[in-house]
């Protein structure tokens, strides 16, 4: 297959009005010019990588929580007509029964139209003073033994974890999240800077939709403390996500995040719910 005409993004530059050639699934060629009398004009369109959504609850109607056959086709499917390829299914805070549920839908899924790369568990380890959108019943501090229950049964699914670590156990659940290599992710916390720091020299390395349920500066005793978005631009490793969308973070502050942020610690991500890809108002 070739396709002539577009405007190809690459990772250093747009290459305007080019062809690309694909063989057996394989990009094979990217030109100038392509000779070939059977070709697919792109008009001048934008011709991207399949985008890979790290923090994803859901669209077409359904929620990864969902008990239907149905949730993976129609949610996979509603994303990748519009350029998903890849994604991690979220799981937002729940009941334990209601997750280890959901656990086992993900590991027997199947008729899904997009590569599906592990688990995010967005809580139930969170702080309720930051619980956003989530129901603030399904919070609690860090149970070790739940946390393990959790992982033993998804064996290996799970890849990503959200957590408040100024709750008490954090520093416990960190350390078995590490050592089951899943991926440490603050968030939905209240946490100051010297938290943060604590919690990502002992591997956590991730802020969950940046400025959204995130501590920020605080007076405490007449001092002015910093909290998890100062963490963020402060530690330059430290990777964050950011929910891109104009509505959640203003278009100047997505502006002012490029500019003081390295874009190769930033992912963008739809934090996408049942509503995304439908006329649906309300859910």
């Amino acid at each position: 297959m070739i396709i002539k005409n577009v405007n190809i993004i690459t990772k250093c530059e747009i290459l305007n009005n080019y062809c690309i050639e694909i063989k057996d699934d394989i990009i094979t060629n990217i030109a100038k010019d392509i000779d070939a009398d059977n070709y697919i004009d792109g008009f001048g369109r934008f011709l991207s990588p399949g985008f890979v959504d790290i923090h994803i609850h859901g669209g077409g109607g359904y929620d990864f929580l969902d008990e239907s056959d149905e949730t993976y086709q129609k949610i996979t499917y509603a994303h990748m007509i519009h350029g998903t390829t890849s994604m991690v299914p979220t799981l937002v805070a729940s009941s334990i029964g209601d997750l280890k549920k959901a656990i086992g839908r993900y590991k027997n899924a199947k008729n899904y139209t997009c590569n599906l790369l592990g688990l995010h568990l967005e809580g139930p380890y969170l702080n309720k003073e930051q619980c956003g959108a989530i129901n603030i019943d399904c919070l609690h501090d860090p149970n070790i033994d739940e946390a393990k229950e959790l992982i033993e049964l998804a064996n290996g699914a799970i890849t990503r974890i959200t957590l408040a670590p100024e709750l008490a156990n954090s520093n416990e659940l960190i350390k078995l999240l590490r050592e089951n290599n899943i991926t440490i992710s603050i968030g939905h916390s209240n946490a100051t800077l010297d938290i943060v720091k604590n919690a990502y020299n002992n591997g956590a390395n991730l802020i969950t939709h940046f400025y959204s349920a995130c501590s920020s500066i605080t007076r405490r005793n007449g001092y002015r403390v910093l909290g998890i978005i100062e963490a963020g631009y402060l530690i330059d490793d430290l990777d964050i996500e950011i929910i891109a969308d104009g509505s959640h973070l203003p278009i100047d502050l997505l502006k002012y995040i490029y500019k003081f942020k390295n874009h190769e610690h930033i992912s963008l991500i739809t934090d996408a719910m049942r509503a995304a890809g439908t006329n649906l108002k309300e859910t």
